[in-house]
């Protein structure tokens, strides 16, 4: 979760409960973002009721989001469960757009990044692209 009025804790128990202390204050018109180890259902619908936007990376392994449907710039649409009773009886779910990414030119980065959003705008990349590629030229190292 970013904010960056807030110094976070570097304990990972301190640092959830600091996010839920922070949720209730985001509002419509802002945009949260959160690293991959915030996401989970809880934690999103807790956000996604603020009416803020929410851009959150996940891992990228998290192979429980499949493509139910393909948007023209190459996201797509899928699910979060609570359970796994509920993702086979397809109950409770909350639809998000997945964007993927790589990072091309970037030593040392995983091979594919993964983000869910409550944003819909379109983005600009050409129909039919599954990934978004972002070049970051002159840059030999992954940052820090």
């Amino acid at each position: 979760m970013c904010c960056s009025a807030l110094k976070w804790p570097a304990a990972e128990p301190a640092r959830f409960a600091l996010t839920k202390a922070v949720l209730p204050l985001l509002q419509p018109g802002m945009l949260c973002l959160a690293d991959r180890n915030f996401f989970g259902y809880a934690l999103w619908k807790q956000a996604q009721a603020t009416g803020a936007d929410l851009l959150w990376r996940v891992k990228a392994q998290q192979n429980r989001l499949p493509c139910e449907q393909r948007l023209p710039d190459g996201s797509y649409l899928s699910c979060i469960y609570p359970s796994d009773k509920d993702r086979r009886c397809k109950a409770n779910g909350i639809k998000v757009r997945v964007i993927e990414y790589e990072l091309k030119d970037v030593e040392g980065c995983e091979p594919i990044y993964r983000l869910v959003t409550t944003i819909s705008i379109r983005s600009k990349l050409r129909p039919g692209n599954s990934r978004l590629s972002i070049t970051n030229a002159g840059r030999s190292k992954r940052p820090g």
